[in-house]
């Protein structure tokens, strides 16, 4: 049995007949609308194979659930440009899947105000990070550690944990692609550690 209707108004409302085969096959390929519409297209084709006559002038089904995305990301603060006392209250390795690198995480929090910045140091694309005598973790780790490592020494981070430090703070202005943020999407990091305070 054919399916027809008016196809006049919006997409909910079709213009041509359609067989009960070519029916399912719009339904199989997604050309109903994904999830939102199975239920309709399901009903639709029991009753085409049952002999009814079928109108598909109905309004748009409802939405049986919220799509919307939820932000999953890190919180990240915007202060002032400039030098500040900070205690490392988070130190965490991991690799970073985005830029195909090991990092470093610190979160910092500033001592006169509260608020809190993240630093980022990268330890390499190799299988397992790795890190230079003139990379930037190197450096801030020695301050931490108070020695610099020692041969085969495992440079964790968890040395930086409940330290306070001078870090000097700056704008991240461009996205990891070099696209310039937007005023509303820029925010600070922690771009030095430049002494260990206690």
């Amino acid at each position: 049995m054919a399916v027809t209707d008016n196809r006049t108004r919006p997409w909910s409302m079709w213009s041509y007949t359609m067989s009960p085969k070519k029916l399912r096959r719009r339904h199989r390929k997604g050309r109903g609308h994904g999830k939102v519409r199975q239920a309709f297209f399901q009903d639709t084709i029991a009753a085409s194979n049952s002999g009814q006559a079928v109108s598909l002038t109905s309004t748009e089904p409802e939405l049986i659930e919220d799509v919307s995305p939820v932000f999953e990301g890190g919180e990240y603060a915007r202060i002032r440009s400039g030098e500040y006392d900070a205690q490392c209250v988070f130190a965490r390795s991991y690799h970073d899947p985005g830029f195909r690198a090991w990092k470093t995480l610190l979160r910092f929090r500033i001592i006169d105000s509260g608020q809190e910045v993240c630093g980022f140091f990268n330890l390499g694309r190799r299988p397992k990070p790795h890190v230079g005598r003139r990379s930037r973790y190197w450096a801030a780790w020695t301050l931490a550690n108070g020695a610099p490592p020692r041969k085969r020494q495992v440079m964790t981070a968890r040395v930086f944990r409940g330290k306070v430090f001078r870090v000097k703070v700056e704008d991240v202005t461009r996205s990891g692609d070099g696209k310039r943020h937007s005023k509303s999407a820029i925010y600070s990091t922690v771009k030095d550690v430049l002494d260990r305070v206690a």
